[in-house]
């Protein structure tokens, strides 16, 4: 009898979403050390009995299975984005050529929403509002103007004023050389609280700017008055000019053609409190006019995913979390065939497993290494499919390429934010040694508890979401360097949640020739306080937790993949 032994080597994996002839699945080249796994949940039950009549006692005890345990999967994929080479590529990404895709986007489409996919869709996936344009509707911040105190006050805080009509929370004001804003407004004494202590004599002037002080740009999400989700706009405040431009940066998807977005005043407010680290009023912004920011595009040839905005520029593929606040996110088969590499069909073993979610990626930043995303999930059960593989279309475009590998050697981190009092922004100028990024999605599975049989999972349910990291750098005294950072974070003692702007560009940034990439833009990151790592050369290591602008939001990351 000839042993039929499998390697691991020789496996391939694919992700199908559908069944039968209309079903889809994208072949996933994985790395060494995958894994899959069931077990059996068990109740144990004892007997324990004191002594009979002729001193025996029963000691015996039983086994029932009661459920499986959901399955769970992992593996590692290479990080490759790409532009697709049109139609006449076999098992092709998109018919249109020059769109930017990624070997592992299936997976990606599953984490940040329901993984729908359309294969005659806009480059948002279904309609869209069209990325780029510029909204009318927010005002100038407006010149500077001045306020007479009424009464003397030295060295405090509060000041009394005769008129308090234009002073808004979060306002800068200057006295002198003294620099600080608004922190509170008592309307009935018409005295108002700064951040820092002010001298100032009677009936003198305290200059007040409702300009920010520093250029600054928040994504904020878009309401609608009809269908649709997931549009996303840029607001970026000219201090020079105190204007403000919006931008569709995430275009959405399931808009029709008559439909508006609009962004609340609050939304406005809330989003630049965070940026700049200072409390600004509601008010403080003339309220965005609800007119239409763009119009929503028809849908033509193109494929794409629910959550992605996928262009043939050099935006690349945008990922956004924006239709991501659900109970349930994307469902689909992992497929194992063992044996799928160097093995006839009567010499594989294909195992499926059914209903499976992405729970988690992670990035590893190894300094000598290609950059590597670590995948892992749950399934319902998994299903022994002897030698049937994935059902439906074959998708594989430049999974043979060598060129869409990224070297994390060109990995750089750009890193600032505002923690003056005046609301200056400092950048500081880190270069990476190490570094990571998990995004979470911290699923659970629910099973029924029935008596009399082994239950099976019935489906996932979404935790809390997280993104998380850490980087690490060499220790360094120049301006604006590392030591400063570490100075900046142990001192900040004012501050419950600190805000940086932090964004890993994974991957060259050049764009002559493109080299391929990917982009994690974080603009709402608490750092915790580096901790020194004590070797030949000196470094520090920094964690962070990137937050969304406010709790309800889903703006903590947004990923960009730009292909060569």
């Amino acid at each position: 009898m000839t042993d039929r032994l499998f390697f691991s080597r020789d496996t391939k994996v694919y992700v199908q979403k559908g069944s039968g002839g209309s079903a889809y699945h994208w072949e996933i080249p994985v790395l060494d050390g995958f894994s899959f796994s069931q077990a059996t949940n068990t109740s144990e039950i004892t007997l324990a009995e004191m002594s009979d009549a002729t001193g025996n006692s029963r000691r015996g005890r039983q086994m029932f299975n009661t459920s499986l345990a959901p399955a769970e999967w992992s593996f590692s994929t290479y990080a490759r984005p790409f532009t697709s080479g049109g139609s006449s590529i076999p098992n092709k990404a998109n018919a249109t050529a020059g769109y930017h895709h990624a070997v592992e986007e299936v997976l990606w489409a599953q984490m940040v929403g329901d993984g729908t996919y359309e294969t005659s869709a806009s480059t948002g996936g279904g309609a869209t509002f069209a990325s780029g344009g510029t909204a009318i509707g927010i005002a100038d911040l407006g010149a500077t103007f001045t306020q007479a105190v009424n009464g003397a006050v030295t060295d405090s805080t509060t000041v009394v004023f005769s008129n308090i009509a234009n002073i808004k929370i979060g306002q800068r004001a200057t006295l002198g050389g003294t620099a600080t804003h608004v922190t509170n407004i008592d309307t009935a004494s018409k005295t108002v609280t700064f951040a820092s202590a002010v001298t100032v004599a009677n009936a003198a002037s305290i200059t007040f700017s409702r300009t920010f002080g520093v250029d600054k740009t928040v994504t904020v999400q878009t309401e609608t008055n009809n269908n649709g989700e997931g549009a996303t706009v840029q607001i970026a405040y000219d201090d020079s000019a105190s204007s403000f431009t919006v931008t569709i940066v995430q275009a959405g998807a399931g808009y029709a053609g008559s439909d508006t977005l609009s962004i609340s005043q609050a939304d406005v407010a809330a989003a630049f409190s965070t940026a700049l680290g200072r409390t600004i009023a509601a008010d403080y912004t003339a309220s965005p006019s609800n007119g239409t920011l763009g119009t929503p595009a028809t849908p033509s040839a193109g494929t794409s995913f629910t959550g992605f905005t996928r262009s043939n520029s050099s935006a690349g593929l945008q990922i956004g979390f924006g239709s991501s606040n659900k109970t349930t996110l994307g469902t689909f088969d992992l497929v194992f065939v063992l044996g799928g590499s160097t093995g006839t069909d009567t010499k594989q073993q294909v195992y499926r497993i059914t209903n499976c979610c992405v729970n988690e990626a992670g990035l590893d930043f190894d300094i000598d290494g290609i950059t590597t995303i670590n995948w892992s999930g749950m399934g319902t059960v998994i299903q022994d499919q002897d030698t049937t593989g994935p059902e439906g279309t074959l998708i594989n475009e430049a999974t043979a390429d060598t060129s869409n590998f990224i070297r994390n050697r060109l990995t750089s981190l750009t890193a600032s934010s505002g923690l003056g009092d005046d609301g200056s922004t400092t950048s500081y100028d880190l270069v990476l040694t190490g570094g990571n990024i998990t995004i979470s999605n911290n699923m659970t599975y629910l099973t029924p508890e029935t008596l009399g049989i082994v239950n099976t999972p019935l489906g996932h349910v979404t935790g809390t979401r997280s993104v998380t990291g850490s980087f690490t750098c060499y220790l360094n005294k120049e301006d604006n360097s590392s030591a400063e950072l570490f100075k900046k974070l142990i001192g900040n003692t004012t501050a419950v949640t600190n805000v940086f702007q932090l964004q890993f560009n994974v991957g060259s940034s050049s764009t002559s020739p493109v080299a391929p990439r990917i982009e994690f833009d974080m603009d709402n990151c608490h750092l915790e306080v580096p901790t020194h790592s004590i070797e030949d050369v000196i470094s520090l290591e920094a964690s962070f937790h990137a937050l969304p602008s406010t709790v309800e939001q889903t703006d903590e990351v947004s990923i960009t993949y730009v292909g060569a």
